[in-house]
């Protein structure tokens, strides 16, 4: 279950990075007025920390190792 819920997390996010870097991004610079320059900044802020703190989690996540028997 932590395989897929993984799994399925990393496709999302893969999902929303090519969203925005395919239609949002390009709409701020083609127009760029305050108001989608701001948002646009915003925006990649946001996707710099969930990047981020995804990498993070995947570091830090506990994994589990085969038990080793001493004798």
């Amino acid at each position: 279950m932590k395989l897929f819920k993984f799994l399925l997390s990393f496709v999302l996010y893969l999902f929303a990075t090519l969203i925005w870097f395919s239609e949002a991004v390009p709409v701020i610079f083609d127009n760029p007025s305050d108001f989608e320059l701001i948002g646009g900044v915003f925006g990649i802020c946001v996707w710099m920390i969930v990047t981020a703190s995804l990498v993070i989690y995947v570091i830090q996540t506990p994994r589990k190792s085969a038990p080793t028997e001493r004798k």
